[in-house]
């Protein structure tokens, strides 16, 4: 009978060490968010606003000129498009961690609330950096 009270207790300890790992696991994953999308979306707003910049020597047509700032903010608001986006994945890695540390089922619903609306920003983000590169290559192609 004391080796039964035994394994009760094991697996009483071994799930509490799972869920203080998972715990562990959405803080990290809630700062690696902000690391790793910031540097990607950065670098391709500096890829895109590079190409607007070498292109804004080349335009003589007002016009043009006109598009080009235009589509230089394709590659600017997706920054800030990314800034919200990753708030609310760090939120939703927070929210699991406090379910997991709660076990309440309210927890729960708030971390699906989340996904979704980082998805919506980063199918935005995705839109805006493809019209902003269609844009300049027809640009390059309208000026020369």
């Amino acid at each position: 009978m004391n080796t039964n009270f035994d394994e009760i207790e094991l697996e009483k300890n071994r799930l509490k060490n799972l869920k203080n790992e998972l715990i562990i696991h959405y803080h990290q994953d809630a700062t690696f968010y902000e690391r790793r999308t910031y540097i990607a979306f950065f670098l391709i707003s500096g890829v895109g606003l590079y190409a607007c910049s070498d292109l804004y020597n080349k335009i003589e047509s007002i016009d043009l000129l006109n598009s080009l700032s235009i589509l230089a903010g394709f590659f600017i608001v997706p920054i800030l498009l990314s800034v919200i986006s990753n708030e609310f994945a760090r939120k939703k890695s927070m929210e699991k961690a406090e379910w997991y540390q709660k076990g309440n089922e309210i927890y729960r619903k708030g971390a699906r609330k989340y996904t979704k609306l980082e998805n919506g920003f980063k199918i935005a983000i995705g839109s805006l950096y493809l019209l902003g590169s269609i844009g300049v290559g027809i640009l390059y192609y309208l000026s020369f």
